[in-house]
């Protein structure tokens, strides 16, 4: 039964604070078993480090000053020790968690990407896969115009999309008429408007799909987009800039 619970506690931290990073948007490629049980245990050291630091100031009182490590052994066959130690890991693992996604990652990806870029290196990401890079993490609207074997399947926001450790890639473009009508009329009056300016390209070579990120009406965010001046024919579709 102790071998069990040491097991658990010494686990748990790392699950917990595993699911906080992805809760708060950490994309993780599709890892083996193997991996995925290295990547709990790194979490977990980092939480139970923060756990004992914690447990052993005076205010929380847990773990007393100067205690050896028979002291500390003699602590864990108490009960009551033992909720209160796995409560505090507890506040430690999400601690963990949402520091590493929401500060630590970053810079350190970011530090390393400028000594690469120094070296003449490319740049790297740890998490997900291009397309979360380019459209999900950054947590900004992307406008998109998705092709599939050379005809426009559809237009719009980017609202939702599956997990990045998905055996597939599954999105939903938020579409209305007046996009594509506005796109058509950019196309065939040539006038100045946003979505003129093609902010970038991602190709799917292996499903032979385009996508193309526009740059777009900011408030478009907030009110429905008018139809554009004079009569557009809904079935002349916008095939492409």
């Amino acid at each position: 039964m102790e071998k069990y619970l040491a097991i658990i506690m010494l686990a748990a931290p790392g699950f917990i604070a595993k699911s906080v990073a992805k809760l708060l948007g950490d994309s993780p490629p599709k890892r083996g078993e193997l991996e995925s049980v290295m990547v709990y245990f790194t979490y977990s050291i980092f939480a139970l480090f923060l756990t004992v630091i914690f447990a052993s100031w005076s205010w929380i009182g847990l773990i007393p000053p100067g205690a050896t490590w028979a002291g500390i052994e003699k602590l864990f066959e108490s009960p009551s020790f033992l909720i209160k130690f796995f409560c505090v890991s507890l506040i430690c693992s999400v601690l963990v968690g949402a520091a590493w996604q929401l500060v630590l990652e970053k810079r350190i990806v970011k530090g390393f990407n400028w000594i690469n870029k120094k070296l003449g290196g490319n740049e790297i990401f740890l998490n997900g896969s291009l397309f979360d890079r380019l459209f999900v993490d950054d947590k900004k609207d992307h406008f998109l115009v998705v092709e599939k074997d050379g005809k426009i399947v559809t237009m719009g926001f980017l609202r939702s999309w599956n997990s990045p450790d998905s055996d597939r890639l599954e999105f939903f473009v938020a579409e209305r008429p007046a996009y594509r009508e506005w796109m058509n009329y950019v196309k065939a009056t040539g006038i100045e408007h946003p979505l003129k300016k093609i902010l970038g390209v991602y190709l799917d070579v292996t499903n032979n799909t385009i996508i193309r990120e526009h740059e777009f009406p900011q408030e478009w965010l907030t009110t429905s987009p008018g139809r554009p001046p004079g009569q557009v024919n809904p079935d002349c579709l916008a095939e492409e800039l």
